[in-house]
């Protein structure tokens, strides 16, 4: 801002007639998005494309992929840095933020692509040239890239230390700049998914300025979908709706119709989980693509792991019980992308959805269970319970067949008991502590007859009266009674119908 300031008081051609200076006052409006006095000097930076040097920081080339940037186009920012040579460490100041800038936008190219490995090496580069340099900026950037690999490779909670380590080491120098947006967007990302909301709620509150204002769509996208999820699940409906105009506002204020279509396709996700097949199908017809420049060649960007398009046609599809269309988009997703674990288990979660819906119960279960497999190490919570009830009635028959000792396809699920408990202690369901861990139901599974006399107790029925329809005595009732409490680590008759129905094993 305060280079724009200075800007104003010089004549254009003052500027112009020093190319350094005309780059560094390019950085300065392309961060501040000042499109219509940023043209000129793009159209100068452009006239010069292949002329001056990286290192004395008269080279074009970096600059104008800022903007490219800016216009929501990385595959032509790539391709304005590709002839660059970026090794030169040695280089400092201005020349190795330029460097560490570059090197994210290539750090960015390869986690669209999904060569993480790659993406990690830039990233380790880009750090050292930010470091030289002193960069907040980049730095934070290539910071938010980082942790961004990770949960797009399943470690969530390796992401989240991350964040909060950098986000101490750097607050000094970043709060209230630029260079806050990206890192605290990410951070919330990934606190969202790890079901800490309150951390969602205390972030982006803090830095809501920052990101509405940051120059990749991405970040805005990932801080205001987990914000207005968050809000969701915590019942204020309204705030929801509230952030997903902001954000839509957005885009359309930027010409990003990138953001307007991720927008598009959150709503059309919160009416398919609300029932509401008839708003979703009218959002979805009137929706704005997100598949442009960003999807060459098999490109993911990284909001689109969140919501966009391909997850948006693969859901409607599922709860329209569109069969073919649903199946076949999962099946080639699946095959596209087989290093993107948090992207295999939301379409793992379609997949079983899809299952349930056709009536095929042990594949939708097979389905699950593989989610439940990619998604334990890392701890991801939300991406199960954004689905809506469905995948929460299938978590309730997974944990009732631990529960009730039920073997078959389905005994595995017993090594994922703790996750399961922890899905469905986020999806609102009261398990108590003892119920929680049952270590003697896992261990003693209830018998046909106990699971019996459980439906009865759930009906009001008197130990005489059960006697009676069983044919036994009433101290066989009660001696049934004291196992089945124990079972269920349960003290009483009310306490064994709320544990049974927990758990789904009554109505």
């Amino acid at each position: 801002m305060t280079v724009e300031r200075w800007v104003e008081r010089m004549p254009l051609a003052a500027v112009l007639e020093r190319p350094d200076l005309a780059i560094k006052v390019a950085y300065a409006l392309i961060f501040l998005r000042r499109e219509h006095r940023l043209r000129p000097v793009l159209d100068f930076l452009r006239a010069h494309l292949d002329s001056g040097d990286l290192t004395r920081t008269t080279n074009p080339r970096v600059a104008l992929s800022m903007a490219a940037v800016l216009e929501d186009n990385i595959p032509a920012a790539v391709r304005l840095i590709d002839p660059l040579s970026l090794q030169d460490q040695k280089a400092g100041g201005f020349a190795a933020f330029e460097i560490g800038a570059a090197t994210n936008v290539l750090s960015y190219r390869d986690l669209a692509v999904g060569d993480f490995e790659g993406a990690r090496k830039r990233l380790a580069s880009a750090r050292t040239s930010n470091d030289r340099a002193g960069a907040t900026f980049s730095g934070a950037y290539t910071l938010a890239l980082s942790g961004a690999c990770l949960i797009y490779q399943g470690q969530l909670r390796d992401a989240i230390e991350r964040f909060k380590k950098e986000m101490r080491e750097e607050s000094a120098h970043m709060d209230g700049s630029f260079a806050s947006a990206a890192l605290a967007s990410c951070h919330i990302w990934a606190s969202y998914e790890a079901n800490n909301l309150d951390a969602v709620e205390a972030i982006y509150a803090r830095y809501h300025d920052n990101i509405a204002e940051a120059v990749i769509p991405d970040f805005i996208a990932l801080a205001h979908i987990a914000m207005a999820r968050t809000f969701d699940a915590r019942g204020r409906a309204d705030k929801a709706l509230a952030v997903l105009d902001d954000f839509e506002r957005i885009g359309h204020d930027c010409g990003w119709t990138r953001l307007i279509g991720i927008a598009d396709w959150e709503r059309v996700r919160r009416a398919l989980v609300a029932g509401d097949l008839t708003r979703a199908g009218a959002i979805a017809a009137n929706t704005t693509t997100t598949s442009t420049n960003l999807h060459p060649d098999g490109w993911m960007s990284i909001a689109e792991g969140l919501e966009g398009e391909s997850l948006g046609r693969i859901r409607l599809a599922v709860h329209t019980l569109d069969s073919a269309v649903a199946g076949g988009r999962i099946g080639r997703e699946l095959q596209r992308h087989p290093q993107r674990i948090y992207f295999q288990i939301k379409l793992h979660l379609l997949d079983a959805l899809l299952r349930q819906k056709e009536g095929m119960h042990n594949a939708a279960h097979r389905s699950l269970r593989r989610a439940v497999q990619l998604a334990q190490p890392g701890r991801y919570i939300r991406c199960f319970l954004d689905e809506g009830e469905g995948v929460v009635r299938l978590l309730r028959e997974a944990y009732q067949k631990i529960f009730g000792g039920v073997g078959g396809d389905d005994g595995d699920q017993a090594t994922h008991q703790a996750f399961l408990e922890e899905l469905l202690a986020a999806s609102g369901l009261d398990l108590t502590r003892a119920t929680a861990r049952a270590p003697k139901a896992a261990a003693h599974p209830l018998s046909d007859r106990e699971k019996e006399m459980l439906r009865y107790l759930a009906g009001g029925v008197s130990n005489r009266e059960m006697a009676q329809r069983l044919f036994v005595s009433e101290n066989t009732i009660k001696f049934h009674l004291k196992n089945i409490y124990a079972k269920l680590c349960v003290a009483n008759r009310l306490q064994a119908i709320n544990a049974a129905r927990q758990l789904g094993l009554v109505p």
